[in-house]
């Protein structure tokens, strides 16, 4: 024990009445977990209603009947290494298990785990270091090594793992509570994560991580509310020793709402005013609003000295080792323990059982109220001297501490010297993006730039190259706006130096994470990557292929297909030369999406296979999957839509495309097109919401842009496509540069009888032989769609155009991967034969639309193409014609 005199006095922390039901619940999900079917529950409530300690509670009940418990609790005060919970948590089991064992469990993950955990590379220098690919498939590699780790550990004996104070969780920590929730269904694992809802506002990275798990099977959410006033009687007895407060605790239970850290204030308040009545002024003042005025009051008790011990404190965090705080007081051990064994005894501070003397305040509030109270320069002063004193305790260790020290030199920095921060910023965010938490390196990154720009003569070279690696972290996390950002911004210094390969980077990482990626409507991309290109000259040939593949990729949507071509060629031979499988791969799929025209499937289909044999040798995740995509919409163009389907359930068994999260849309862009192919209907409604609330994937929004497209593809097949107009309407002005939104407008407005305005769009388009419309992979979709507007306007002349563009693609399927399929382009044709009176023709190329429609599983075009013929045969009218119609019909 401290220094104290007295004992404390129990506190609302030590006390636990009530909360049957939820006990029964946990238990019931601990039962569903013990055989076999793992479940997480969410446990939910406002600050001190008693989250934390029903989960002790519960933890220690099963303890005592055998059962494994895994406890990490986030870090409030910041500064924790990214995943910290999850590192708590697994850390003080494997200390207190049979290293064998242990082994046994981590199996073929060790390298993974190795890389939050520092100690198992220590005590195994064999250990073999996983070997960088991209980002989300190393990602999945240190998730799935976790989960089987977790897995193996309950196959072994059943296991709580309880996750305190999610609303403090780092991102990556959030990720992977997603990722192993997906897996719990098959576990003997039970997951009790808890949280503050107070806290959590729609931007908190733990709202939409909630809206996630909610929807999983194996969720239960347990909001916790006040307890009755039967038990509060119970709490404020227990609390005080006494059974003679029953009558007070009506009025209590009605101003604290049952909530148990309040009613322990109140309890105080009512002992230091020497009466057992609870007064009016008492009772307005236990509400929560008012709870760090209580919390004052009880700081208010300690001599100004323990006052002054628990403000240092505070800077350090809401758990600290008492030796920090001598080394900064500069007194001795017992003088120390007795200051603190002051807050002890006034419940404000808790010890920390095991090893050294370890205090953690009672609770987060009691902190934040102490250190938000600092005056400015004395908070600045307080962290100058903790990083000292932390880096003197932690010594060799220091790497293992990088995240706190940045903290801790970042609150230092204003007014001072911004050297440590930035150098400790860029440390631990090197670090973080090693352990593959993109998100917290991003958050890093952003400290260094912050405290570096703050002084007027930082390096520049520096700030770029803070810049690039801010960049590159929130690429890796998926946020292409805030990638942007930072590239953009990086660019913008490396030209003032100027600086050839530092352009280069930024330019390419400008882009985006796919290289196919067109420009769209952002008017610095082209012009970004042309510079960069003419300044880094022959410099780095690496370099020199990405930009050339991103150049000629970005000018998808011009007229010069040519230039693309020879671009893209060029980028693909340099290469070749070099011997780097990752450079190739980045230059086939810029090959790919640079000639994607509806004249060379089987060239693209020839660059999937080869993205995935060297994606394949060379152990890229991300060559495997873009291989796979390419050979699956090449092969639906083609009409074989069977092979394409396998295409695509190969990478679903490999789970490619959800793993790796730049691609989710992409994965429900498919499947949605292959649902409306098939005429699943039902389906594709969810999806294309999920793909419409997705953050923007490319500069061209192309997520946006093709889940609206689908929609109209959905509403027309359902007669509902009148309520689209003003979606429509805006998507023709935002999507310029895919004009495919403007014929779909044209499309509803002529079938509403809008035919005035359709046509004037029909006209534009057709200028020049509908030249506006880009000769990409959206050009046959396009036609098609333009011809039946021929046909339903009565335009002979576009009608003449548009079969002579058609005709030599009449076995192909109108499909694009991400827009929606519309069939065979012979039913297309057919309607043109037919409008231009040359019905065998029309009936020729209807009847082989039937045969590729019914062949691909189309069945909307297949009922579409039946009806078309029969209409014909009704009208042509030769021996025989009326009883097929009656058929087909």
């Amino acid at each position: 024990m401290l220094g104290q005199k007295t004992p404390p006095e129990p506190g609302s922390h030590q006390i636990f009445v009530g909360r049957a039901s939820e006990i029964a619940l946990l238990r019931t999900a601990l039962d569903d977990a013990r055989s076999g079917r793992g479940r997480l529950v969410l446990l939910s409530g406002p600050p001190g209603i008693g989250k934390s300690r029903l989960a002790a509670e519960f933890t220690g009940l099963m303890a005592d009947e055998g059962v494994l418990t895994m406890i990490g609790r986030s870090w409030e005060a910041g500064g924790a290494p990214a995943y910290w919970p999850w590192v708590q948590a697994i850390r003080s089991y494997m200390r207190s298990a049979d290293p064998q064992v242990v082994d046994r469990q981590i199996g073929s993950g060790l390298g993974e785990i190795a890389t939050l955990l520092p100690e198992l590379a220590d005590s195994k220098p064999d250990v073999p270091l996983p070997i960088a690919t991209e980002p989300a498939a190393d990602r999945f590699r240190l998730f799935d090594a976790l989960a089987t780790f977790l897995r193996s550990v309950a196959e072994d004996e059943p296991l709580i793992m309880v996750l305190d104070d999610l609303q403090a969780a780092d991102i990556p920590s959030l990720l992977l509570l997603r990722f192993v929730a997906d897996q719990l269904a098959v576990t003997r694992i039970l997951v009790v994560a808890t949280y503050r809802d107070v806290e959590l506002t729609p931007d908190h990275a733990l709202a939409s991580t909630l809206a996630e798990l909610h929807r999983a099977p194996v969720t239960t959410s347990l909001a916790l509310a006040g307890l009755d006033v039967a038990e509060v009687t119970r709490f404020l007895e227990a609390a005080s020793g006494t059974s003679n407060l029953a009558s007070v605790a009506p009025t209590l239970h009605r101003q604290t709402s049952g909530n148990p850290l309040f009613l322990g204030e109140a309890l105080r308040l009512l002992k230091s005013s020497g009466g057992e009545q609870v007064t009016s002024t008492v009772t307005r003042m236990i509400v929560p609003a008012e709870i760090r005025a209580l919390i004052e009051r009880r700081l208010a008790g300690l001599g100004p000295d323990a006052r002054e011990y628990l403000e240092v404190a505070s800077v350090f965090g809401n758990e600290f080792d008492v030796d920090s705080i001598r080394r900064y007081q500069g007194v001795s051990v017992e003088e120390i323990l007795d200051l603190f064994g002051e807050a002890v005894a006034a419940g404000l501070m808790l010890e920390v059982s095991g090893g050294r003397a370890r205090l953690r305040f009672s609770h987060d509030l009691i902190r934040h109220t102490l250190y938000t109270g600092l005056a400015p320069a004395r908070r600045v002063r307080l962290h100058r001297q903790a990083a000292v004193i932390l880096e003197e305790v932690y010594g060799d260790k220091v790497e293992e501490h990088l995240a706190e020290l940045a903290l801790h030199h970042f609150e230092a920095a204003p007014g001072g010297d911004a050297a440590p921060a930035v150098d400790f910023g860029r440390r631990a965010g090197d670090q973080a993006l090693r352990t593959l938490a993109y998100e917290e390196a991003g958050r890093l990154f952003e400290m260094a730039i912050e405290a570096l720009e703050g002084v007027t003569s930082g390096d520049l070279s520096e700030i770029v190259d803070l810049h690039l690696s801010l960049g590159d972290a929130r690429v890796r996390a998926g946020d292409l706006p805030g990638a942007g950002e930072a590239f953009w911004r990086a660019a913008e210094i490396a030209r003032r130096l100027p600086d050839a390969r530092r352009l280069a980077q930024a330019a390419v990482g400008y882009g985006g994470r796919f290289v196919w990626a067109r420009a769209g409507g952002d008017q610095r991309m082209v012009p970004l990557l042309q510079d960069a290109l003419v300044l880094l000259g022959g410099e780095d040939d690496r370099l020199r292929v990405r930009l050339m593949s991103r150049l000629a990729c970005a000018l998808r949507s011009s007229a010069d297909r040519e230039y693309c071509d020879a671009l893209s060629g060029q980028a693909l031979d340099l290469a070749r030369q070099i011997d780097d499988p990752l450079t190739l791969i980045f230059a086939l799929t810029g090959r790919a999406g640079a000639v994607w025209w509806p004249e060379n499937p089987e060239e693209r289909l020839g660059i999937g296979a080869e993205l995935v044999s060297i994606g394949e040798t060379s152990g890229s995740i991300e060559g495997i999957v873009d291989g796979h995509m390419l050979r699956c919409m090449a092969l639906a163009e083609m009409g074989d839509t069977g092979a394409a389907r396998r295409e695509l359930e190969t990478l679903s068994r490999t789970g490619g495309l959800v793993r790796m999260v730049a691609y989710r849309w992409l994965d429900v862009a498919m499947r949605t097109s292959f649902a409306l192919l098939e005429g699943s209907l039902d389906e594709v409604e969810p999806w294309v919401e999920e793909m419409l609330a997705q953050t923007p994937t490319t500069r061209a929004r192309d997520n946006v842009s093709g889940a609206l497209l689908q929609l109209f593809i959905l509403r027309r097949e359902q007669g509902r496509l009148s309520e689209l107009e003003e979606t429509i309407r805006r998507a023709a002005v935002e999507f310029p540069w895919y004009p495919m939104h403007r014929i779909a407008l044209a499309i509803l407005l002529a079938t509403g009888g809008q035919h005035v305005e359709a046509r004037q769009i029909l006209g534009d388009l057709s200028t020049n032989r509908f030249g506006a419309l880009h000769r990409d992979n959206f050009w046959i979709p396009s036609l098609c769609l333009v011809a039946e507007l021929a046909v339903e306007l009565g335009e002979g002349s576009i009608a003449t155009v548009m079969y002579e563009l058609l005709e030599p693609y009449a076995a192909r399927n109108a499909f694009t991967f991400a827009e929606g399929p519309l069939g065979s382009v012979a039913r297309y044709l057919g309607l043109l034969a037919d409008m231009l009176d040359d019905p065998e023709a029309a009936d020729q190329y209807l009847e082989a639309a039937e045969s590729a429609n019914r062949k691909m599983g189309a069945r909307p075009w297949l009922a579409h193409t039946l009806y078309d013929r029969a209409q014909l045969l009704i009208r042509r009218d030769m021996p025989g014609d009326t009883d097929q119609a009656a058929s087909l019909l």
